[in-house]
């Protein structure tokens, strides 16, 4: 029973890390194309994970969120490197703004990709 337990326990844990800010549908119903200005979106979002401005003096800001889970299996003993892994999942928002600083655009990409074989970094010889 007591190993019973121990398995159960390992299969239950799972390690995870959230990077960047979690934008939500109720802030982007805030902004207007035209109308809303670059620090609006900065003051309200808070700092971009990447701020740009393209050959043509556009000025684009990035927030990306994501969340990366290492897989329970990844910890059992033996056969977690080979079918344990990784799951990440992002979301990106772009924002661009045209010469005076007014949004032109908004948009979202979302993106999952599931890791195989060991998640935990491996010592090179």
């Amino acid at each position: 029973m007591h190993k019973f337990t121990i398995l159960v326990s390992l299969l239950l844990l799972s390690a995870c890390a959230i990077s960047g800010q979690e934008i939500h549908a109720d802030q982007l119903e805030a902004f207007n194309i035209g109308e809303t200005h670059i620090s609006d979106v900065e003051e309200a979002l808070g700092q971009p994970t990447s701020k740009s401005t393209d050959s043509k003096g556009y000025k684009h800001l990035l927030y990306i969120n994501g969340l990366y889970t290492i897989k329970p299996q990844t910890f059992l003993p033996y056969v977690g490197e080979h079918v344990g892994g990784t799951t990440e999942r992002t979301k990106t928002y772009a924002f661009s703004f045209d010469h005076d600083g007014l949004l032109s655009n908004i948009s979202f990409s979302r993106k999952k990709t599931d890791g195989m074989g060991s998640a935990l970094p491996t010592a090179e010889k």
